[in-house]
């Protein structure tokens, strides 16, 4: 079935979509040359997600704490296995996956009402249009709506800048800075983290 968009009609979602037009169905945002839309990424999809991990780990290395080197030799049954242990919302570019972020629901019940958003990653052809923020959004949208989340914790590398600006526009705040609280990929030496907080009740 195919979606239609309704560029006259005041937008339902504009904390998710605040200068698209966006879909009456689904979490999707369009511009004048692209259609990016966000959903919860399926087994179906193992070997887009495999392969946008993989980019993100080589090209982008310093806010991921897994290694390109051992991801690569894993087999696509541990891929599914993320998948299935974390909530992972993608961003599409039509069919085509160009961003993930991770969200991991504490398991033990009094804390079940949390969430620890980590992993986030856009594809270099899709930068520059807001689809990081977005993703974010539809992501506790759905954390929200349908497992209860009410908190979201995060760490973002404290000389990630964009990142911090990002995160700070959707609500996150800051809680503690961490000194050399990750490693450098290269081993040497370590980075401070600030961690960050939001309410979804906000």
């Amino acid at each position: 079935m195919t979606t239609e968009f309704h560029p006259n009609k005041k937008c339902r979602y504009p904390d998710v979509c605040p200068q698209a037009h966006f879909c009456m169905d689904s979490w999707h945002c369009a511009s004048e040359s692209e259609l990016i839309h966000f959903k919860v990424i399926t087994h179906s999809d193992v070997e887009q997600f495999r392969s946008v991990r993989l980019d993100a780990l080589k090209n982008n290395p310093m806010p991921l704490l897994d290694v390109y080197e051992i991801e690569k030799a894993k087999p696509i049954s541990d891929y599914l296995s993320l998948l299935s242990k974390h909530v992972v919302t993608g961003a599409y570019a039509k069919e085509k996956l160009v961003g993930t972020t991770f969200a991991t629901i504490f398991a033990q019940p009094r804390l079940s009402h949390k969430a620890i958003i980590w992993g986030t990653y856009v594809d270099q052809s899709v930068r520059g249009k807001n689809v990081g923020r977005n993703m974010q959004l539809a992501s506790f949208k759905n954390l929200k709506e349908n497992h209860g989340i009410r908190q979201c914790i995060a760490a973002v590398v404290a000389d990630n800048v964009a990142a911090l600006k990002m995160n700070y526009s959707i609500g996150f705040f800051q809680t503690y800075l961490e000194r050399d609280g990750i490693q450098n990929p290269n081993g040497e030496g370590y980075s401070d983290l600030v961690h960050i907080m939001k309410y979804l009740d906000d």
